[in-house]
């Protein structure tokens, strides 16, 4: 088993530690919707990075789904009354 020779001073460890220390996580401000976000990644809430929304997210993509079913439920409907007058 290996056994040091001599105590390591405290100086000479703590040099060797001081990398080992957890860094601070910047966070900065979304400026379109106001949430807590990293620097330079995308905004989870709506998709955008840099005033530009590159990614689609999930609800919005459901809400225009629902928008276009509402609306061509009402063409339908109205398809319908015109029929039957």
């Amino acid at each position: 088993m290996a056994v040091p020779k001599k105590k390591v001073s405290k100086s000479k460890r703590n040099t060797r530690r001081a990398h080992d220390a957890i860094s601070k996580l910047f966070i900065s401000v979304d400026s379109v919707t106001g949430e807590p976000k990293l620097p330079h990644h995308i905004s989870l809430k709506d998709g955008y990075y840099n005033g530009k929304q590159l990614v689609r997210c999930k609800n919005e993509k459901k809400k225009e789904q629902q928008v276009v079913s509402k609306k061509q439920s009402t063409k339908a409907g109205e398809d319908k009354k015109v029929k039957k007058t």
